[in-house]
Order: structure tokens, then C-alpha cells, then sequence
């Protein structure tokens, strides 16, 4: 290259360079003044919506999140302000904010006690980030260091834990300790009560301990879930020392009530009665409840008319009990509580007074049973509100059949469940599944088949193992046909086998003349990415059985590609079909 020419390819580099700084200053300038705006009207106007709309035109395309945050920093000065912005940048502009200005939004509300609006960004803000402890991070950064920490992050732990994320809120409590911080004992009693709810007993008695070990003291919510995690270890005994220690409310006598019901000892369950009398704390329905129940499932006559008269005299109970509406009031009331003993009680007896109940009280009887696996007893409740013509919520149906999933299959149940099913009333797929592998367990072919085709007759799919079940079972009777029509259903539902059952099925299709079967399965299976060693090794064997070996090797170097190449004894018996 000549020296002219050099300097003349220098030169319009140099002005594509100046061009382009000049493009990035001009576009960066009418970026600014956009944000400065923008900011002015906001802050000096209240009609700032038909201003915006009027003067700017904006779109999502000119006011991007990068700007947005901008705007924010000028703009927190008045919280009300910014949220009401950030709302109408949503719902007007459609432009979605990032994490940083979520985050930033979120610090601004809880500061200002905006309670409700710093819930509503957070919802918004789940959406764009899962991960908690990244949430928590940002949090953290957004607050600068600044006194807000811990007030902002205890209200995220509590927002988790109240809408029933514990698994979140523990996560986030958890990244929380690692920048040596403590959320306040209400956010941790919230915490606490979420995890007791899903039964997570070891972490959450790691969270009270780390309350104990910072010095803070229990609240009222915090010794009520401590509570309940005893009750749920059956630390009875520890339950009543709490009590004796002076940590008395209405919920922790109802746990020892409960306990005690558990335990069979009724009596010493009635005299709790009088201690809670004697501190001032009036027993409430559940409390009698529970003894009742206890009364009904022990068949201790003795002890049903006694606690029902202290109900009736505490004005619990209707004395008389002569009314349907009374029966139907009662029962439903006991059912609601799980107290399915003390409900089917007075529902028999209801019906022997010749009382025609609600399809309510039915319902609320049938899904209290279910709930607690007394399944023979919501089968005898569930064949009478059917002869009887009584409507029932589909709620109710819905616990009944999850609870007949759950039992040792018989050709009843299973008849019951084609019923439910052809009426519309799937139980969860993960409770189907199981009850269907049982009947494949057990060679129940039939039963089986019968209830996958109502199922996915509903345009409804079980979990995929016990499709691949059938499969096998197709593939290892040779009913190649079935074996293709239920993948072909499992398809149209966008659903798939697991990758053993997939081999299996290539193993028999090959051989069976079926190669182009095998290749479609392959290819959805490749859809799906469940493509594995054996399965390649199978397509590659029928390839070269048929001497189309430029697709063979293309699936070999697939295969290899893929790091899915067989072992060294393997592999030699593979590519020997090349020779």
C-alpha cells in the first residue's frame, strides 16, 4: 500500500470515528434534555399526563429504562409522584422497568409507609427476577448503606412469607444473614408461620434461633408459631411448660387441647377448660371442637353429651338442634375445621331425624374426609348425595378424587374415578400418576388404559411416567401399534415419554420395519432433548441396515458432537456397521 493511500484510508477512518462521537453526543444531549423534561413536569405540574402526551410523544422506544431510572433519581423526592409514574409508564407506554428501578420504587414506598403500593411493585418485580437473593442484593444497593436497610428488608421477608412463597422468604432471609442483617421479629414471625404452614420444621426453627441468638424478643405471632412447631413435633409437654412460663393465648391453649385430643386423653383435654377460665381466656368453638372430634373418633359416648351441653350452656350450640338449617350450620362449621368425627356425627344423626340437609353440609363433610384420607367414609357420603340427587361443589369432588388417588387401587375406585373424570373432575396429575402406576404395578393393564384415554380425552396429561409405563408395557408385548397411537396422543398434548421409555420404543420400531416411525420419534425426541447414547446407537445401526450411510454418519458425528459417544467396546460394535 502506498503512502497516499494510507494517509487517505487514516483520514476516513478518522472522520467515520469523528461522525460516529458526533452521532453518540447529539443522540446522548436530546437523551438528557428528554430526562430533564420530562422531570420538570412532573415535578411542577399536575396535569403531567395530557402534558407528556401532548408535548413529547412519548413511546417506549424513546423513554427506556435506562431513562427511566434517571427520571427516578430526580423525581424520589416525592414518592406518590414516582409510583404514579411508574404506573403509567406500565399501563400507557408499556415499558417495563428493570430491576434496579423495581427495586429502587420498592426502597421509595416502604419509606414512605406505602404499604400497599410497595406490594404491588413487588408482584411486578417477581416477574422480572425469581431469585430472591438477587432481589435482596439489589435491595441492598439501592439502599445505599442508609438506615433503611433493615425496614426494607424485613418488609420483603414478610411480603414473601404472607403470600405463601416460604420457600422464597426463607431464601431471602437466608441472603439477608449473609450481609449480616436481621429482619424485625414481625417479619420473622411471619416467616415462621409460613414455614409451619408447609410443615418446614428445621428451618424454621433455625430462623427462631437466630432470633434468640440477636437478643430479640418474641412477639405474640412468634410464640403462637413456635407453638405449633411443638405441637407438630408433639412436644406437648414442652407446649405446657410455655404455658406454665406465662406465654398464654387462646391458640396455644388450643394446642394443648389439640394435642391432648390426639392423645386420647379427653379428660385432662375437658380441664383445660378451667385453666383457660381461670387466666381469663373463654374456650371458643374450635377448642370444644376438637374434644368433641376426639369423643366421635374414640366412639366414647361418655364424653359426646357432657361437651356438648358446655357448648350449648357457652352459647355455641343451638340447644335444640331441631331445625335443618341448625344441623346444616353446625356441621359445616365442624367440617371446615377438619373435625370430620364431630361433623359425621350430627349429620347421622340429622338424617335420623329425618332433616333434609343442604348439598353444602354434603359437600363440606365429603371434602373434610377426603382431606383426612377417610376415604371408605367419603365413599359412603359421596353414594349418597348421588342416589339422593343433592348438588355438591365441584371443590369438594375435586378433594374426594385426589383422596381416591391416594389409596390402594380397587376396581371401585377406579370406577369411581371414570365417573368423576367423565364428569369434569380431574384430580391433580401428580395424584392420577401415581394410582395409575400402581394399577400398571399390578398388571391392571386395563384399569390403566381406561383412565389414561378419559384423561387425555380432556385434552388433560398425567405426569409422563406412567404414559412411559404403557409404553414399555406396549413395546415388551409387542402391541407396536398402541405404543405408537399413545405417543402420538402424548404428542398432540405437547407432552413427552421419559428417555428410557423413547430407547425402548426406537429398540422395537427398527426391527419392526417401522423405521419411519422410529426416525419421528427420534426427531421429536431431538424437540424435546431427550436424545441419548442409545438412542443414536439404535438409528445409526438401522441407517447402516439400510445402507444410507451418509445420514448414518451424520447422526454419528451428531452423537459425538453432542459428547454422547458410547464406551470403547460399544463404539467399536457401532461404527463396525460401516464397513
Amino acid at each position: 500500500m502506498s503512502l497516499e493511500n494510507l494517509k487517505s484510508r487514516l483520514l476516513k477512518e478518522a472522520l467515520r470515528a469523528s461522525s460516529s462521537s458526533s452521532q453518540q453526543w447529539r443522540k446522548q444531549a436530546k437523551q438528557n434534555q428528554l430526562v430533564t423534561q420530562i422531570s420538570s413536569i412532573l415535578l411542577q405540574r399536575r396535569n403531567w399526563v395530557s402534558l407528556l402526551r401532548a408535548l413529547l410523544n412519548l413511546t417506549s422506544s424513546n423513554l427506556t429504562p435506562p431513562l427511566f431510572n434517571q427520571i427516578l433519581r430526580r423525581t424520589q423526592s416525592n414518592p406518590e409522584l414516582s409510583l404514579s409514574f411508574f404506573h403509567w409508564v406500565r399501563s400507557d407506554l408499556n415499558l417495563r422497568p428493570d430491576v434496579r428501578a423495581h427495586c429502587k420504587l420498592v426502597l421509595v414506598a416502604v419509606q414512605s409507609d406505602l404499604d400497599h403500593q410497595a406490594r404491588q411493585i413487588l408482584t411486578s418485580l417477581r416477574e422480572l427476577e425469581s431469585d430472591p437473593a438477587r432481589v435482596v442484593g439489589c435491595l441492598i444497593g439501592a439502599c445505599g448503606g442508609r438506615d433503611c436497610e433493615d425496614k426494607v428488608l424485613s418488609f420483603v421477608v414478610g411480603w414473601y412469607a404472607l403470600e405463601g412463597l416460604s420457600a422464597e422468604a426463607l431464601r431471602a432471609f437466608r441472603e439477608i444473614r449473609v450481609y449480616g442483617c436481621l429482619p424485625d421479629v414481625r417479619a420473622c414471625s411471619a416467616l415462621l408461620g409460613a414455614l409451619v404452614r408447609e410443615e418446614e420444621m428445621k428451618p424454621a426453627w433455625g430462623v427462631y434461633g437466630a432470633l434468640v441468638r440477636h437478643g430479640v424478643a418474641p412477639d405474640k405471632l412468634t410464640w403462637v408459631a413456635i407453638g405449633q412447631i411443638l405441637g407438630k413435633d408433639g412436644s406437648f409437654g414442652r407446649l405446657e411448660r410455655l404455658l406454665n412460663l406465662g406465654v398464654c393465648n387462646s391458640v396455644m391453649f388450643n394446642l394443648v387441647v389439640n394435642g391432648l385430643c390426639e392423645k386420647s386423653e379427653l379428660r385432662a383435654a375437658f380441664k383445660v377448660f378451667d385453666e383457660m377460665s381461670d387466666k381469663g381466656i373463654q374456650p371458643g368453638f374450635s377448642s370444644y371442637a376438637s374434644v368433641l372430634d376426639g369423643a366421635c373418633k374414640c366412639k366414647d359416648e361418655e364424653m359426646v353429651d357432657p361437651v356438648m351441653a358446655a357448648m350449648v350452656k357457652k352459647r355455641l350450640l343451638s340447644g335444640s338442634l331441631s331445625k335443618s338449617f341448625e344441623y346444616d350450620e353446625v356441621i359445616q362449621k365442624l367440617a371446615d375445621l377438619g373435625k370430620s368425627y364431630a361433623a359425621e356425627m350430627l349429620f347421622q344423626r340429622a338424617r335420623g331425624g329425618e332433616f333434609k340437609l343442604q348439598g353444602a353440609t354434603y359437600g363440606c363433610l365429603l371434602r373434610a374426609m377426603s382431606n383426612e384420607g377417610r376415604v371408605e367414609e367419603a365413599i359412603h357420603v359421596y353414594k349418597k348425595a348421588v342416589v339422593e340427587g343433592v348438588k355438591v361443589k365441584d371443590s369438594a369432588y375435586y378433594a374426594f378424587a385426589n383422596a381416591l388417588c391416594k389409596c390402594n387401587p380397587t376396581e371401585e375406585l377406579s370406577g369411581l374415578l371414570r365417573c368423576l373424570i367423565e364428569r369434569g373432575i380431574h384430580p391433580k396429575a401428580s395424584e392420577l400418576s401415581c394410582f395409575i402406576k400402581l394399577l400398571c404395578g399390578k398388571g391392571r393393564w386395563r384399569e390403566a388404559e381406561e383412565l389414561l384415554d378419559l384423561i387425555m380425552d380432556e385434552k388433560s396429561l398425567p405426569y409422563l411416567d406412567c404414559c412411559s409405563y404403557l409404553v414399555k408395557h406396549y413395546c415388551r408385548t409387542k402391541q407396536v401399534e398402541a405404543a405408537i397411537a399413545l405417543h402420538d396422543r402424548v404428542e398432540k398434548l405437547n407432552g413427552n415419554l421419559d428417555s428410557s421409555s423413547y430407547n425402548t420404543l426406537l429398540d422395537v420400531l427398527s426391527p419392526a420395519g417401522r423405521g419411519d416411525d422410529a426416525e419421528k420419534v427420534f426427531e421429536y425426541m431431538r424437540m424435546k432433548n431427550l436424545l441419548t447414547c442409545d438412542g443414536f446407537a439404535v438409528m445409526i445401526r438401522w441407517l447402516c441396515s439400510r445402507k444410507e450411510m451418509r445420514k448414518a454418519m451424520k447422526y454419528h458425528d451428531e452423537m459425538l458432537k453432542m459428547g454422547l459417544k458410547p464406551d470403547q467396546r460399544r463404539y467399536k460394535q457401532l461404527i463396525s456397521g460401516f464397513q
